[in-house]
């Protein structure tokens, strides 16, 4: 199921009431900056996972620790 949700032109919900707050661990984070580019907002970096082929087709890859 997808949910749309209005965006600007910086991929950021229009309205605050849109937003929520999602506690990840450091290392889970720090997984997170090394998937995006630094102008990548952490809702474009899970977006982009979620419409991936990997995601559709059910296929997972492991990224490593440091």
């Amino acid at each position: 199921m997808a949910v749309m949700i209005s965006m600007d032109s910086n991929g950021k919900p229009k309205r605050k009431d849109e937003l929520t707050c999602v506690q990840l661990s450091r290392a889970t984070k720090a997984k997170l900056d090394k998937l995006g580019t630094k102008t990548d907002t952490y809702e474009k970096i899970i977006l982009k996972i979620m419409d991936s082929q990997c995601a559709v087709n059910g296929e997972s890859e492991e990224i490593p620790d440091e």
